[in-house]
């Protein structure tokens, strides 16, 4: 009996330690010890594999919402078979943790942000017009159980589409944000339309749209929408146009060596051509007492006979810069290369974490990025949206 109490009296006072200890005013206040996660799944009865490939065993199936750690995004691509397509994807595979603590590979398609809680839902859009009090926007992304999906149809793995918005997409109020993350305005009694136009070209597609009562500052066209977030309004950060000539010149130099040598027949001898204006850009965030710049870059061949794009993003230490994410798209004497550029920034889940909304145009088409900009990383985890033929 002795024992018993003696073992019952140590139990207690090692939880009243406890809560001591994590809470000073005692256990008024529950406990949460949920892990708080920045990614999940975005998608139905996702497989989780072994190694990297749609062959490999699966070790978990998952659903959306689930959340996910990412342990690597190294680039382990596989090229993939598809139904309707005569030629092999690519695919990207990153190495995640799930819930249960399974640790495998997750096609990166099927991963992306987890703003706000589990059961949310809410919207994502791009301004078009105001007109009688109500404002038009582009559907960028819907929000299910409060991760980032792709809306739109023309996503070339059919399995990952949503076929349309749901109309029954319950989103009774929203904050209008400009390009700089200021609240301009509220929008409510949202409804969805597929699109403008009457009849579409053949081979072309167009993005999902939505209207509401709008009360607010008219925006500009590129201001972000943001609807069905609680707090968004008092999500702000901060970038602007970065001009340390020294560090761009880096950045330059850096850019030119990676492009001659992915083409060095069209760059011998040739020097980095960055014409004026807005072909090469580059802007500057700071956050967790760190400062990034985000570039977009046209670099010309030196006969003027073409010219490649080039989105980088760069982490300043001291006068040197740490290359943390970097894409290019080499075009051709006759090719027109894609062009990146970035339209807002937003912390939405207050995590410390960024979020980076980009725009991609290409001769006839357009599509939009998310990239979460970690301390050290810059993780792709959407890609999809726009129009185009």
């Amino acid at each position: 009996m002795k024992d018993f109490m003696r073992s019952n009296l140590f139990k207690i006072s090692s939880m009243l330690s406890l809560c001591i200890t994590l809470n000073l005013w005692g256990c008024a206040k529950k406990l949460d010890f949920t892990p708080q996660y920045v990614y999940a799944v975005s998608g139905d009865k996702v497989n989780l594999r072994a190694n990297p490939g749609r062959n490999q065993p699966i070790v978990e199936v998952l659903n959306n919402g689930q959340g996910l750690e990412i342990l690597d995004t190294s680039k382990n691509i596989t090229k993939e078979q598809y139904p309707n397509f005569g030629t092999l994807i690519p695919i990207y595979w990153y190495k995640v943790k799930t819930e249960s603590g399974n640790v495998g590979f997750m096609s990166s398609q099927y991963v992306n942000l987890l703003l706000g809680h589990k059961r949310e839902t809410g919207l994502i859009g791009i301004f078009e017009q105001i007109e009688k009090g109500k404002l038009k926007a582009t559907v960028l992304s819907i929000l299910q159980d409060g991760v980032v999906r792709e809306p739109a149809s023309h996503d070339i793995v059919q399995s990952k589409t949503i076929s349309r918005v749901p109309k029954k997409l319950s989103i009774d109020h929203g904050i209008v944000l400009s390009s700089d993350q200021k609240s301009i305005g509220e929008i409510r009694n949202v409804k969805f339309a597929e699109d403008y136009t009457e009849k579409q070209e053949e081979g072309c597609w167009d993005g999902y749209y939505f209207s509401g009562i709008y009360n607010g500052i008219k925006p500009t066209p590129s201001s972000l929408i943001l609807i069905g977030l609680n707090g968004i309004s008092e999500s702000s950060v901060d970038f602007k146009y970065f001009t340390d000539r020294t560090i761009i010149k880096t950045i330059e130099n850096a850019s030119l060596s990676m492009i001659k040598k992915k083409s060095p027949d069209d760059f011998k001898g040739g020097n980095f051509l960055c014409v004026s204006g807005d072909k090469c850009i580059y802007k500057s965030v700071k956050n967790n007492g760190n400062e990034y710049i985000i570039a977009t870059q046209t670099i010309e061949y030196p006969d003027k006979s073409g010219h490649s794009q080039v989105f980088r993003i760069d982490k300043i230490l001291s006068d040197k810069i740490e290359n943390i994410y970097y894409h290019d798209s080499i075009g051709g004497k006759r090719d027109v290369p894609d062009r990146e550029t970035v339209f807002a920034i937003t912390d939405l889940d207050h995590n410390g974490i960024l979020e980076i909304f980009t725009v991609t145009h290409g001769y006839e088409w357009w599509f939009y990025k998310i990239y979460s900009l970690e301390k050290d990383r810059v993780i792709p985890v959407f890609n999809g949206a726009g129009g185009g033929c």
